[in-house]
């Protein structure tokens, strides 16, 4: 069997959630204990380790992985305890044919080559001045380049090729991808380039990138590996492998592998960068496996803004209750490797904990620029968002994203409408307008809406109506205070109906808060609406009582 395969295999199965389905798991700290299956004990002594994909008992000292425990628990077959696993992950099982192991063998040559190349390439990294003194002037340091097992493409044209040739046959060298066949001869294609190596999420060389770095014109940045039957760049994420031994719930996804480095060079190990393709299900996949969060930090620059569109059009798709996702914004700078040697050690880690959640990011990316007060502004954005979430598939999520979005417009329109029609201070009154009026508002009516105002907390700047709405809500008489008989006299509420009070209050209650910073006044908004609901449902319920009691009881 396809040593690769398995390792592959093992890599996309999260542990504790499948021994989850055959004994009862408990999560302790980062890892995870049950009773064990293979001896009788009353305290749990087995442990699992979802970064390593390992259990082991302390009592009976029984350890092994994902197929071991398949094989040992459920008396399953090698081949039947892998079949299980294949339709556990999802992946399809390859057939044991002659072709099969003719596979195995081109797929062990190929990955012996690539590994062969990467240790080759990192010392010539170690040989080469020129390409240590770039990587130091992007702070790289010695360790960060052992981590990532970082190399050099060779200044020679053919240095890796000839490398090869000693111990692998043109044809295979070729295979791999490696190198090139032109009239010239077998040719590098990574030649002087600082060398990324790109290991599968077991952490296996599967492929190469390599980044120009003495300033050429007229060649690609970043030249990848072509992709073979072991690297699928739609399938590959840059990291992974590390990222998933972190203890952090959530995983970042960056757009580039400097990005990455940046995060770690600033202590944040659980990052992970797409491999210059759009982000695909099988990459969401992979990360899903293993973290219960999915943050994305991209770019800011036009190319960056319209790669974090597509993102969010495509996770509004999937997005369910079992399902975080997220988005990390870097003020001022294109990327966390610039926002880092600006800044400097720790800013990325702060701006980590800034992260906001899908549905405030898309806000804010679809609405820049626009003017809530243009009628065809509004149906443009609001058949933008009833488009991409009736793709979802689940009614609840649809119903609850939408109804955010409608507040948030409403919320939009109403405060850039109020902001720009009422004055908050004249010079010709004693007192704020609004202030004043909502005071008067206040006597002439507390008995019609004393039921919600209690449970309002109504914030007046000028002090002397401060105190006579406490006295009010006091209940004392003030008919013959003096400044309460000369806010009167301004004549500032108008003759309403009984049905029109609540929604004047309301208008009155907001544009008392409008001093106040937006989030304040959203929160009050939304905390008033609330309160005016319940009291509404009391009050229709409570004439639906008087009506039942009248058909039950008539008199």
């Amino acid at each position: 069997m396809n040593e690769y395969f398995i390792r592959e295999l093992k890599s996309k199965i999260t542990l504790s959630d499948l021994l989850s389905r055959y004994i009862k798991v408990t999560k302790k700290g980062g890892n995870y204990l049950a009773l064990c299956p293979f001896h009788g004990e009353k305290t749990p002594s087995f442990n699992i380790d979802n970064n390593r994909g390992a259990y082991h008992c302390f009592g009976c000292n029984a350890s092994g992985d994902a197929i071991s425990f398949m094989q040992e628990h459920l008396s399953m077959t090698f081949v039947d305890a892998l079949k299980e696993l294949c339709l556990y992950a999802g992946v399809e099982m390859p057939q044991q044919t002659v072709q099969s192991a003719e596979r195995t063998a081109a797929i062990k040559k190929s990955l012996d080559i690539l590994e062969h190349a990467m240790e080759f390439m990192r010392k010539n990294l170690q040989n080469n001045a020129n390409a240590m003194r770039y990587l130091k002037s992007r702070s790289i340091s010695e360790e960060t380049i052992a981590d990532f097992k970082i190399g050099f493409g060779g200044v020679e044209k053919s240095s890796l090729f000839k490398e090869l040739q000693k111990g692998f046959s043109e044809s295979e060298i070729e295979k791999s991808g490696l190198c090139i066949k032109t009239n010239y001869g077998m040719l590098d294609r990574l030649h002087n380039r600082i060398i990324f190596p790109i290991l599968s999420h077991s952490g296996v060389v599967i492929g190469f990138s390599g980044r120009i770095f003495n300033g050429e014109k007229d060649t690609a940045k970043y030249v990848n590996s072509p992709e073979t039957e072991l690297f699928k760049k739609s399938q590959v994420l840059y990291n992974f492998h590390n990222a998933r031994k972190s203890k952090e719930k959530f995983a970042i996804v960056c757009e580039g592998f400097m990005d990455v480095i940046a995060f770690h060079k600033d202590g944040i190990k659980n990052t992970v960068a797409q491999m210059g393709t759009a982000f695909t299900r099988e990459h969401l996949l992979a990360l899903s496996s293993r973290f219960e969060e999915i943050s994305f930090c991209l770019d800011s620059d036009n190319a960056g803004i319209l790669s974090q569109k597509k993102v969010v059009e495509m996770l509004f798709e999937i997005v369910n209750a079992g399902k975080v996702f997220s988005f990390l914004v870097l003020d001022g700078e294109k990327d966390p490797d610039e926002f880092l040697l600006k800044n400097g050690v720790g800013s990325l880690k702060s701006s980590v904990e800034k992260r906001i959640l899908l549905h405030e990011h898309a806000w804010n990316l679809w609405t820049k620029g626009i003017d809530f007060q243009n009628p065809m502004e509004m149906v443009k954005l609001e058949g933008h968002i009833a488009t991409i979430l009736g793709k979802n598939p689940v009614p609840s999520v649809q119903k609850h994203y939408d109804n955010f979005f409608k507040n948030k417009i409403y919320q939009s329109k109403f405060v850039k409408r109020q902001k720009k029609t009422i004055e908050v201070h004249t010079q010709n009154e004693k007192f704020p307008r609004n202030e004043a009026t909502a005071l008067a508002f206040l006597y002439q009516n507390f008995n019609a809406i004393q039921e919600t105002a209690d449970d309002l907390e109504m914030k007046f700047k000028a002090s002397e109506i401060r105190e006579l709405v406490e006295r009010i809500f006091a209940g004392e008489d003030l008919s013959e205070d003096k400044t309460m008989e000369e806010v009167l006299h301004q004549n500032l509420v108008p003759e309403l109906e009984e049905s029109q009070i609540g929604s004047y209050y309301k208008i009155l209650y907001n544009s008392l808060l409008l001093d106040d910073i937006d989030e304040e006044l959203i929160q009050n908004r939304q905390n008033f609406e609330k309160i005016l609901f319940l009291h509404k449902e009391k009050q229709k319920i409570l004439k639906e009582m008087e009506e039942i009691k009248a058909f039950l009881f008539p008199q």
